[in-house]
């Protein structure tokens, strides 16, 4: 069995995809005010897609520094909490939003990139996130 196979086998989730899963249920915390806001993270309201964050964008006048930002965590957090559905942002509990967040991440391949395999099949890579369709 392929590496993959073993995680679906044993229901794990591949590392990526618990980094991802860590960073969108802290970002839930954030809106719900279970967490301080130290990252100074402004949730704006939206019908369609529910609460979203607008990105952190680098104000330097160097590539490499505006990069540093983009790539943050706190960047690619916000990336990707604006990629889930409203149902999962808009949960009460935090039980109830890893519920929904789990039945969301079902539907998006598991395949992390791997040593000299160059496929990249993160939940941004899928084209789940509102601003990329």
């Amino acid at each position: 069995m392929s590496y993959w196979q073993r995680l679906h086998h044993l229901g794990l989730y591949s590392l990526q995809r618990r980094r991802e899963r860590y960073k969108i249920l802290y970002l839930w915390k954030l809106y719900h005010g279970l967490l301080p806001n130290h990252l100074n993270l402004v949730f704006k309201p939206s019908i369609r897609r529910g609460p979203y964050v607008e990105r952190p964008l680098g104000k330097s006048k160097l590539k490499s520094i505006n990069s540093k930002i983009f790539n943050s965590c706190s960047s690619t957090a916000v990336s990707l909490f604006n990629a889930v559905p409203k149902v999962v942002k808009e949960q009460l509990t935090l039980e109830g939003a890893k519920r929904e967040l789990d039945k969301f991440l079902s539907n998006i391949p598991d395949e992390p990139p791997l040593k000299g395999n160059v496929v990249d099949s993160g939940i941004l890579a899928t084209g789940a996130e509102p601003g990329h369709r």
